[in-house]
């Protein structure tokens, strides 16, 4: 890293700190990669509720790799594009049941080749569980800027937000 941005990144986490802070509830890897993939077009606090109760009635990968496809899709239909996502989360768990022994891959290839999970999801991962440093930004905001947010679910050491003030996930 060239001494000028490290110098700059230091007064960035002088500034804003360096804790991170995850605002999807989960316990385990494979909890957040079902939150993360329920996440997409709704808020946190949304999957959070879902979530509640889906962990519960799903209490581990094997459950949801073996979860009947359309009582799925009601279980989460609050979170929306339900019919996508319960297909992505079945094939993903059992891919993470069959392939990876249960467990949630830490290598960027190996979480994209999952069901449903693309770069910004996988970064999330990364960032959360593995404490590898990424960067998640939602492709499709057209004016960004970067700015350091403590508060993200990404788990890195930069967000960005929306010059009109939206925060990006």
């Amino acid at each position: 890293m060239k001494k000028r941005t490290g110098e700059i990144l230091e007064l960035l986490d002088e500034k804003y700190g360096t804790e991170f802070i995850c605002y999807l509830n989960y316990e385990t890897p494979w909890q957040l990669l079902i939150a993360t993939m329920l996440s997409a077009q709704c808020t946190d606090a949304r999957v959070n509720i879902v979530t509640k109760d889906l962990f519960r009635k799903y209490p581990s990968v094997e459950a949801f790799a073996d979860a009947d496809l359309k009582e799925l899709e009601q279980d989460i239909k609050p979170t929306g594009f339900y019919h996508n996502k319960a297909k992505n989360i079945i094939a993903c768990m059992k891919d993470i049941r069959d392939k990876y022994n249960g467990e949630v891959p830490s290598e960027l290839e190996d979480l994209l080749s999952l069901a449903g999970v693309g770069r910004k999801t996988a970064n999330v991962i990364r960032g959360n569980i593995y404490h590898v440093p990424s960067v998640v930004v939602d492709t499709h905001r057209e004016e960004m800027k970067p700015v350091c947010l403590p508060a993200t679910c990404s788990g890195c050491m930069r967000n960005f937000v929306n010059v009109k003030g939206g925060k990006s996930r």
